[in-house]
């Protein structure tokens, strides 16, 4: 506790007030979080009647500061670019900081002297220090020091304090209430506050440093210091002035909010859905406490006996009382209102803080002393001074339509224990959040309005840069980054801060967005209008061949546009103004469904500015992805079409990316997207596409190649190779070679358009991908001619190509080839089985015959045949993987790996592998998961050198061999090294997939064990005479511990099975620990999981129930082919109102055939209760094709129909 002798003195710690008192008096404050001048505005309050924001003019003394350390660490990143010397400096900086820290923590409480003490002003509400530029003017006097916020302060932060009256002399110690001259430590000009008014805000003035001559002394500025709070009041955590708190109703679960409700500010307990109440945080729900003083300008810390009023933060409107005449029955209210004719009140928000119905008292929940102090966390009953109520919840709704979330909060005479409120602290960075946020909806409110009254044309151009200055700090607040000038576009979220989301939409900071995009959207279809003339008077159209290729057409149409934009600042704004406005909508909606659904509102609004260059492409398409009901709802042709003209006429990758993530969502496909960009991309426009085709070519053994020519020497025509060519606006070329000279030939006049090729080509196979995802026919038809298993399997092989082309490639291999028809996923566990296939032995051999899925044994091994090589290509890769000391070191061929391993979980789940290869396989799977195989030279950096993922195979493998040699001397940047521990999201989920594969074998394997079991059981009971033959122990166990055959998942009986599932749980990554846990979960009890689904059995053995089985089999399978390939011939409603078929071509069927299966299905249909007019009314006239197939639905669905309705009778 300090002594009575000290309290009247200033010290380091103490949060204090400026009133500057001269021509100019008032407190000195900020405009704001979005704006960094320091001003005084002398109408806004006096020292009698503090501003309403008081806040703003609230500083903390701080000791002076070092910052040598961190000024050489800020001059190094501005002009070094030694990395390793920017780190160093970097790491003496933080030193530096944390140095100031301890010091800072140290000298609180020092007495501060006149003219001894060096001190720093932090500014409480952004956290910055009030800081001298001597190299800047002041805004308005030029013959001033400028004087603004920083954020770390500088040497020209430090202040030293003197008396203005020559009664204090130098050394004597500051008293509070004094005047003073705040001189800065090397500026020699002191703090004054200007006559002038700031342009852009009326009624402010601007504080700079500036001295008058003796002679108008008179003029100069003094600062009477106001102490609001001691440094020892502020260090306890109790209840204090400028507190940020909510009010937490303890009983019913809903915070005290202040919100617009039908246009009026109306106070409230606001309820939500969430399984936590307390992590249903508003921002609307953040009150500031004030401790009543006698000195309106003192705060300090709230007693029991003390009175408060509470300030809504957002609004900055004070809680008060008034009488409700609402007549709706409450039984709360009933019972605490007292006698009938006691007027009841309810709480409201006022603007006035010096109106006596704002007192509230604070009633403790628990024996305390008046003179005790309110901690953090206190439950309290809030207590009406002014009508002598106790504030109370209700079940009365605002709203009687309202979704049960706002209730109203009222007052009456009797108090109630239960009616209690927690006072639950709040961090000052929350706060600080909402600051900035409120201050930037308030400035782009007031900014908009006047725009919208000026017109976007007469704007000046520092109230656009302004603007864009702010917008760019939005982007940094979304992504918890520090402004440190660099682009704002090339700012990446990984993980989105929701709070700062939820900001961006409760202060309205969305909607002055929208507010902002209209009004600007009528000079952005002038300029798109002007530049379609412009491109229609081209000779060369953008559609044109040439303009993929043709580089001089590019570099002119680029420099054309660069000079556009520095001739034409107001366009160029004007565009980036809109660019970072759709950058923040991007960011605001990240991962957050509630700002999704608000901005989906405006949907049809973006939609108007596609190809405007202004990135609304780009927030629709992040908007949509993984959200499949908007994106059903709002793509229709007009979209698809939009995107394919854009990229028609940009050739940017960018727009098959869009395409690309409009065809799934959620890792489920879109049919009718799919459907309506086959038929815009492969149909209208097929020619924006790049063309690909197998050649056979004679083999190179002797290979010249030039850097200015394209054509090697030395063929031979002995032996013929196959190549991969590209055909694109005329021209071809071999896809390895234009890998070769992409990524070695420097020098190459055609490098720069390769690369470019390979760019499109591959965004063009992911598009290709998305497209034909969940065995959509219609692009899987129209693409698998062109792009053959041969094709697709000589580009996945090339380890000439980058690994991330090669990767596309495997991934399209998937989802043409792989995933369709006949390919059907394997039953894991048959449940149902037909007691005459139940052999009395079964061999690994004869079981294998049963893991075909849909398909007879003759089609398996014919289907197999196709992917034969495939498959081999599979086991060779998972090979070199294992041999790799680190088999996710390399995070490019961690595309490739993935890939591959993807492929490999498709090919095995459909059957293709034996379960004899499925156990040799898992000891691959294993080796990729085993960690235990890298050594420690590879665990401490292993970026630094790096293998090259390139080998060749031998000199007849290549066409270019020696343009392609791989540089074994690369290392990469060290600005890019990383612990070995560290795993990219595509390592997880190839883990992912591995686990997935394992699982799978274990099914199998259960199956078997079932298999076994159930043949023990027909050997010993098939004959009459089971007394004889009763099953031991040990031929059940034989199929757990008999080495005939070896049914364990590696040769070291699971020990090398466990060590890798024990190393995956120690991973940082939730959903590969909780499989992998599963596993070993599964490998410690495998006879009771055996005995679990052996009791799911069911034998069928009689006759009919084997012919009633088979026949359902048969039926089930045809009847999913139909629906799984229904885009191919469901007949859809066109625009023309007509009927139209999805697939034009005929198919011959036998019509004799087809008059006696509807025949029968009419006779069924008939027995099944329909009515003849109920059968021979229905649907149009289609083709006999589609005929047939509906012809077949309905019969197989009539008979299940039928059969339900005889079990339920039965």
């Amino acid at each position: 506790m300090e002594s009575s002798l000290t309290s009247s003195f200033l010290k380091i710690g103490d949060t204090i007030a400026l009133y500057a008192e001269g021509s100019v008096c008032g407190f000195i404050s900020t405009l704001g979080l979005v704006d960094d001048r320091c001003v005084v505005q002398p109408d806004s309050g006096d020292l009698q009647k503090p501003p309403k924001k008081f806040r703003d003019c609230l500083f903390r003394i701080c000791p002076s500061h070092r910052y040598s350390a961190q000024a050489q660490y800020w001059s190094a990143v501005k002009n070094s670019n030694n990395i390793r010397d920017i780190k160093k400096l970097q790491t003496a900086a933080d030193i530096e900081k944390r140095q100031n820290e301890a010091e800072a923590r140290k000298q609180t409480g020092t007495v501060i002297k006149y003219g001894d003490t060096v001190v720093q002003l932090l500014h409480i509400k952004s956290n910055k220090y009030i800081t001298v530029n001597k190299r800047l003017p002041a805004i308005l006097e030029k013959n001033a020091m400028r004087v603004s916020l920083d954020v770390s302060g500088t040497e020209g932060s430090w202040f030293q304090i003197e008396p203005y009256y020559k009664l204090r002399a130098k050394g004597e110690r500051v008293v509070v209430g004094d005047k003073v001259v705040l001189m800065p430590y090397s500026g020699g000009q002191p703090l004054h506050v200007s006559e002038l008014e700031l342009p852009d805000n009326p009624g402010s003035k601007e504080v700079n440093c500036y001295s008058y001559i003796i002679v108008n002394s008179h003029l100069q500025t003094s600062w009477k210091i106001v102490l609001s709070m001691s440094c020892h009041e502020a260090t306890n955590e109790v209840l204090k002035s400028g507190d940020i708190v909510r009010l937490f109703h303890a009983e019913q679960e809903k915070f005290l909010t202040c919100d617009n409700y039908r246009k009026k500010s109306v106070v409230f307990l606001r309820a939500t859905g969430r399984a936590s109440a307390t992590s249903a945080t508003s921002s609307n729900a953040l009150w500031e406490v004030e401790v009543v003083q006698q000195d309106p300008c003192r705060g300090g810390i709230g007693h029991w006996s003390s009175l408060f009023r509470f300030k809504h933060l957002a609004t900055g409107q004070y809680l008060a009382a008034e009488v409700d005449n609402d007549q709706t029955f409450d039984a709360t209210r009933q019972k605490l209102r007292g006698p009938l004719s006691t007027p009841v009140f309810a709480l409201i928000p006022i603007p006035h803080a010096y109106d006596i119905s704002s007192i509230f008292e604070l009633d403790p929940t628990t024996i305390t002393r008046n003179e005790d102090a309110v901690a953090w966390g206190s439950y309290v009953r809030l207590q009406h001074i002014c009508t002598n109520t106790w504030v109370h919840s209700t079940n009365i709704k605002l709203d009687p339509d309202d979704d049960n979330v706002r209730f109203k909060i009222g007052c009456a005479l009797m108090k109630e224990d239960k009616e209690a409120f927690q006072i639950v602290h709040v961090s000052p960075d929350e706060v600080r959040d909402l600051d900035f946020a409120n201050d930037a909806a308030h400035y782009f409110d007031t900014t908009v309005s006047k725009w919208e009254k000026l017109g976007i044309m007469h704007v000046h151009a520092n109230d656009r840069k302004q603007a864009i200055s702010l917008l760019s700090d939005i982007v940094y607040f979304l992504a918890c980054q520090e402004n440190n000038g660099s682009d704002a576009f090339d700012v990446q979220i990984l993980k989105a801060n929701r709070e700062r989301q939820k900001l961006i939409r409760e202060q309205n900071i969305l909607k002055q967005l929208f507010r902002m995009l209209r009004l600007m959207k009528p000079r952005l279809e002038f300029e798109r209008s002007n530049m379609k003339s412009i491109k229609g008077s081209d000779s060369h159209p953008p559609n044109s061949p040439t303009m993929l290729n043709n580089d001089l057409y590019i570099l002119s149409q680029q420099q054309q546009q660069d000079s556009d934009i520095r001739h034409s600042t107001f366009s160029y704004q004007v565009k980036t103004i809109c660019r970072l406005c759709y950058r923040i909508l991007k960011h605001c909606q990240q991962e957050y469904r509630k700002n999704q659904e608000t901005i989906a509102k405006e949907f049809s609004f973006m939609q108007s500015q596609i190809g405007c260059d202004i990135l609304a492409e780009d927030t629709i398409t992040a908007l949509l992805h993984n959200n499949k009901k908007l994106l059903e709802k709002h793509i229709t042709e007009k979209e698809i079409d939009t995107f394919v003209r854009l990229l028609r006429e940009k050739r940017d990758c960018k727009f098959l990316e869009y395409l690309s993530d409009l065809c799934v969502s959620s890792n489920q496909a879109i049919a009718r997207t799919q459907e309506m960009i086959c038929k815009s991309v492969l149909e209208k426009n097929a020619d924006i596409l790049i063309r690909t085709k197998l050649e056979e070519r004679a083999c190179i053994e002797d290979m010249i190649l030039d850097d200015n020519t394209s054509s090697p020497t030395g063929v031979s025509n002995k032996n013929m190779l196959k190549e991969v060519i590209l055909t694109w606006d005329g021209k071809s070329e071999s896809i390895e070679y234009m890998a070769g000279v992409a990524r070695f030939q420097v020098a190459h006049p055609r490098r720069e358009e390769f690369k470019n090729i390979l760019e499109y080509y591959r965004y063009q196979l992911n598009l290709f991908s998305s497209m034909c995802f969940d065995r959509q026919y219609l692009a899987i038809d129209n693409l698998s001619t062109e792009l053959t298993i041969e094709l697709i399997l000589t580009c996945i092989k090339s380890e000439n190509l980058p690994a991330d082309l090669r990767a596309a490639f495997c991934a399209l291999m998937i989802h043409i080839h792989v995933n369709r028809d006949p390919q059907e996923e394997v039953t894991r566990i048959k449940y149902a089985r037909l007691w005459n296939q139940v052999k009395p032995t079964i061999s690994l051999y004869e079981y294998d015959q049963t893991i075909n899925g849909s398909l007879e044994p003759t089609d398996k091994n014919e289907n197999k045949l196709k992917f034969e090589s495939t498959m081999k290509f599979v086991e060779d890769y998972l090979n070199t993987v294992v041999e790799q000391p680190n088999s996710f070191a390399d995070r490019e061929q961690n595309k490739l790996t993935h890939e591959v391993v993807n492929l490999a979980r498709r090919l095995i789940f459909f059957g293709f592998y034996s379960f004899e290869d499925l156990l040799k396989l898992t000891r691959t799977l294993l080796g990729i998961l085993d960690t235990s195989k890298i050594s420690p030279k590879h665990r401490t950096n292993p970026h630094l050198e790096r293998a090259p993922s390139i080998i060749l195979a031998n000199s007849k493998s290549s066409k270019y061999e020696t343009a392609i040699t791989p540089n074994l001397y690369s290392t990469a940047d060290p600005t890019k090294e990383q612990q070995a521990d560290t795993l990219d999201d595509l390592a997880y989920e190839t883990k992912m997939n591995i686990i997935a594969i394992l699982e799978f074998i274990l099914d199998i394997r259960l199956d078997f064990r079932i298999s076994r079991l159930i043949s023990i059981f027909r050997s010993k009971f098939g004959s009459l005479e089971p007394l004889t033959n009763l099953i031991q122990i040990f031929d059940i166990e034989c199929i757990f511990d008999s080495n005939e055959p070896n049914l364990d998942l590696d040769d070291t009986k699971g020990k090398t099975f466990l060590k890798v599932l024990l190393n995956l749980v120690m991973h940082d990554y939730q959903p590969l620990v909780s499989r992998a846990l599963s596993l070993i979960f599964r490998h410690f009890n495998q006879r009771k999981e055996t005995l679990k689904h052996l009791n799911q059995v069911q034998l069928l053995v009689s006759e009919t129930d084997i012919k009633n089985y088979k026949q359902i089999k048969i039926d089930l399978d045809q009847l999913r082919l139909f629906v799984e390939k229904s885009e191919l011939w469901v007949y859809k409603k066109g625009k023309d109102g007509m009927l139209t078929n999805a697939n034009e071509t005929e198919t011959n069927v036998d019509h004799e055939d087809r008059k006696e299966e509807e025949l029968e299905m009419k006779k069924l249909a008939t027995s099944s209760g329909f009515a003849d007019t109920e059968w021979d009314s229905g649907g149009p006239i289609i083709s006999e094709e589609s005929s047939y197939r509906y012809t077949s639905i309905f019969q197989v669905c009539s008979i299940y129909a039928i059969l339900s309705t005889f079990k339920a009778k039965l």
